[in-house]
């Protein structure tokens, strides 16, 4: 709150240099509070107020309360699609009118000045649909009308007012064009209102929101704190100020400017993918001397729905002309897969390496590059090799060198084909879901040392197989390596609670920070989750509930910066609140929060995870400031997806079309309105699987698979059409599809012409040529499209097929 005033007085005297603040001069400083939010479940509030509905009860003790700790004013966001719905100013919306009044008139009854931003980030829809953004000179000119519209319906009623907030998303025109408005409407301010100037004796203000534009150290030290203000404060948890950053950059959306539809292209070089992993497809689980991995281990010892395995899953071992057939129904022109390590090196070290194993790979790369399809290969999904599992897996530090091994031999033997590869999919599970809580195979429940353990060895484990690959491929193969790490995003459950902030950002500090720090920035894990560690540790000295390892000096060097992209898998997000989690293993406990869902949220056949489309954008927000800010890396979003329940209508899959459409938007928000360098969207899967613990009662796959089927035959759901149809617009922009189409001369008349001398032989010659060349394979392959519009579509008969009647009505006979 005291942050927002002291940004907004040190951007006046950046600007106007008149006026000279005098930390002694109680008057001259600016606290600010606000803007007022929508009441949610549980306390919790995430919506700026847009008048939109009434303002709720209790808003007048609430600013009576700031009046008394100190504050002097309060921001009012005025909603420019609210007021002007249709743009127009003789057309406003009166009761939204009356609403802001009515706020601004609480707020002085008790002593606060309204602060009143005109605008924020999102434009009323009819006017983005009629003049684009900012770019548009007809844009700045609509602007300058509804600024004089709200200077005569709220002059009298505000002294100090903001233009525009938000300004750092705007690029080159867009913000030349912001920043001449911003004069005009200053000027035009001063015309209405000439008593009203800007002096070392006065408040007024009128400026642009500074707090997304100045560097996070530029604040004025507040000399008027309370002691007791003071103390409150240093013992109060802090969240970092990447998180609340990137929070605060969202937090006074409404709903509908935070869910508006961005109806735009995905730039041109975008890629799209689907995916697939090798345990939850493949079959095949002991043929051609392939090793036993812990999920064949965990699902043979009926640790799984309904007594289920993968002993032969989707077939996916002998089916790569069909999966590849979906592939190119799909149009993507790229498929994600894993390696099973246990298919290549059934011991899980280099001595036991299968040829057969490393052949069926190489006939699924082969055929994806023969479709014009990237592969995008995983080096380890979850699928442990068993006998690593029977000397510690993950725990045991010798399973660096082994990963090493296998990776060099990946990297090796199909390196010359694939460009892209993933060391880890989703490391955080088998760390927490493997080791620590026992959900998942080996089913080790240590949370205390084995679950960190894990992590520390996958880290460096990655770190090897990148240095391998850069040291003795890059230069010939030119591909990239880097590592998928799965988030939720993390909300503060009650955003008025600085606690509930600070436990947010720790929420993703555990989760994500704890791989995405050490490669990303220092080669250590975050500060935050080694002293909440190490107080715990002080706090619970009989009952230790975590012990993180540490990095030598040398092992951090060789884990930073080693990833050429950052790979995210990302479901659903999370209201997080602070919560003494005392001497319990697990993050929540030693990272004091608890984490909730708003019973809002559109729910899925999982029991973890709610369609929470808005948290992706601000997710790729904080990872791109976070942890790319120095590397520039790209985002490869490599995961994103969710299942439906086994039954009913299995290919009618409405609600996953909607969950997909409303998470590739706001990638594309996150590209276009955020400047984030994402550059592929992974759909995840191609095909229903098996899905772990839950066997194949969950259905992740744009194509249904009949398991009760021995041949496990495959029917895309009409959310693969849809996935097509995005990937065939790159986007969601309206646009005409055009098709080429050879012309078609013959039909302007029935008319036959005079026959030309017969070309049959010499044109079936270039027939022949065309297509003699195809492999099997490229014969059989099925093309996915549209024919030309006016295309003329029939059914025919023969009449000796079906007249019957043959000597009726004097009808002869035939032969």
């Amino acid at each position: 709150m005291l942050l927002l005033g002291n940004l907004l007085c040190l951007y006046l005297i950046t600007v106007y240099g008149c006026m000279s603040q005098k930390p002694e001069d109680q008057h001259q400083v600016m606290f600010l509070a606000g803007p007022m939010t929508d009441e949610l479940v549980h306390g919790a509030v995430l919506d700026a107020f847009d008048c939109s509905h009434p303002i709720r009860p209790g808003s007048t003790q609430y600013f009576e309360y700031l009046q008394s700790r100190g504050v002097t004013h309060f921001k009012v966001p005025l909603s420019w699609g609210q007021l002007l719905p249709t743009g127009l100013c003789n057309q406003p919306q009166q009761a939204v009118v009356t609403c802001y009044r009515t706020l601004m008139k609480q707020l002085l009854e008790v002593g606060l000045q309204p602060l009143v931003v005109l605008h924020r980030s999102t434009l009323p829809d009819t006017l983005r649909l009629k003049y684009g953004s900012w770019e548009s000179q007809e844009l700045v000119e609509m602007f300058e009308q509804y600024a004089e519209f709200v200077f005569g319906e709220f002059g009298a009623l505000a002294d100090s007012w903001v233009t525009l907030s938000s300004l750092d998303e705007l690029r080159d025109a867009e913000l030349q064009n912001a920043l001449d408005a911003h004069t005009s409407v200053y000027r035009h301010y001063h015309k209405l209102f000439p008593h009203r100037v800007l002096s070392n004796d006065d408040q007024n203000v009128l400026g642009i929101d500074m707090v997304d534009i100045l560097h996070p150290d530029d604040t004025i030290p507040n000399s008027h704190s309370h002691q007791s203000d003071k103390n409150r404060n240093n013992s109060q948890p802090s969240c970092s100020m990447i998180y609340c950053k990137t929070w605060s950059n969202f937090a006074s959306m409404t709903s509908s400017e935070r869910d508006a539809f961005l109806n735009e292209s995905f730039p041109v070089d975008f890629q799209w993918a689907t995916s697939s992993e090798s345990f939850k497809v493949e079959g095949g689980w002991l043929e051609d001397g392939k090793g036993e991995t812990i999920w064949d281990r965990f699902g043979h010892e009926n640790k799984v729905f309904d007594n289920q395995t993968a002993d032969l899953a989707c077939d996916s071992y002998h089916k790569v002309d069909y999966d590849v057939y979906l592939l190119r129904g799909l149009n993507v022109n790229a498929y994600q897969f894993s390696i099973s390590w246990a298919r290549i090196f059934p011991s899980g070290h280099w001595g036991s390496r299968s040829e057969k194993g490393a052949l069926y790979y190489d006939k699924l790369i082969n055929a994806l590059i023969e479709s014009g399809i990237q592969p995008v290969v995983t080096l380890y999904h979850w699928d442990l090799p068993q006998a690593l599992q029977d000397s510690g897996g993950w725990t045991n530090t010798s399973i660096v060198e082994a990963f090493k091994d296998y990776a060099d031999f990946c990297f090796s033997r199909f390196g010359d084909r694939v460009k892209t590869w993933n060391t880890f999919s989703s490391p955080w599970v088998v760390s927490h879901a493997g080791y620590g809580t026992g959900e998942h195979p080996p089913g080790v429940k240590d949370y205390v040392v084995a679950s960190y353990q894990v992590t520390h060895n996958i880290l460096k484990s990655h770190a090897e197989a990148w240095h391998i690959y850069d040291d003795k491929y890059r230069k010939t193969q030119s591909g990239q390596v880097g590592i998928a790490l799965n988030s939720d995003w993390a909300e503060p459950m009650n955003p008025l609670k600085p606690e509930d902030i600070a436990a947010a950002d720790r929420y993703l500090q555990f989760m994500l920070g704890w791989f995405a720090h050490p490669i990303f920035v220092n080669g250590d894990y975050p500060a935050t989750l080694k002293t909440q560690i190490e107080q715990k540790k002080n706090k619970c000295p009989h009952s230790e509930p975590a012990r993180l390892p540490v990095f030598t000096p040398e092992e951090s060097q060789r884990i930073r910066g080693t990833a050429d992209f950052f790979g995210l898998n990302h479901y659903t997000s999370r209201l997080v609140n602070n919560s003494d989690g005392g001497c319990t293993p697990g993050p929540q406990g030693v990272g004091d929060f608890q984490a909730h869902v708003d019973p809002s949220w559109s729910v899925t056949a999982s029991d973890w995870i709610y369609s929470v489309p808005w948290g992706l954008r601000r997710l790729l927000n904080y990872i791109s400031t976070e942890y790319l800010n120095v590397t520039k890396v790209p985002i490869h979003i490599t995961g994103n997806g969710m299942p439906n329940q086994y039954g009913g209508d299995t290919l009618n899959d409405s609600h996953r079309i909607e969950y997909i459409k409303s998470y590739i938007n706001e990638a594309l928000k996150a590209i276009h309105l955020d400047g984030v360098n994402v550059q592929r969207f992974t759909v995840q899967s191609l095909m229903d699987g098996f899905e772990g613990p839950q066997g194949y009662s969950k259905r992740f796959g744009l194509h249904h698979v009949n398991f009760d089927l021995p041949d496990r035959p495959r029917t895309p759901k009409q959310s693969a059409y849809f996935y097509t149809t995005v990937i065939e617009k790159n986007g969601f922009a309206s646009r005409k599809q055009y098709f080429n189409v050879p012309e078609l001369n013959n039909i302007a008349s029935n008319k036959l012409p005079s026959m030309p001398p017969s070309t049959v032989p010499s044109q079936a010659k270039n027939v022949w040529r065309k297509f003699s060349s195809l492999t099997n394979f490229q014969r059989k392959l099925y093309h996915y499209g549209t024919f030309s519009q006016g295309f003329t579509w029939g059914v025919s008969s023969s009449a000796y097929q079906i007249e019957g009647g043959w000597d009726a009505d004097g009808k002869g006979p035939s032969v």
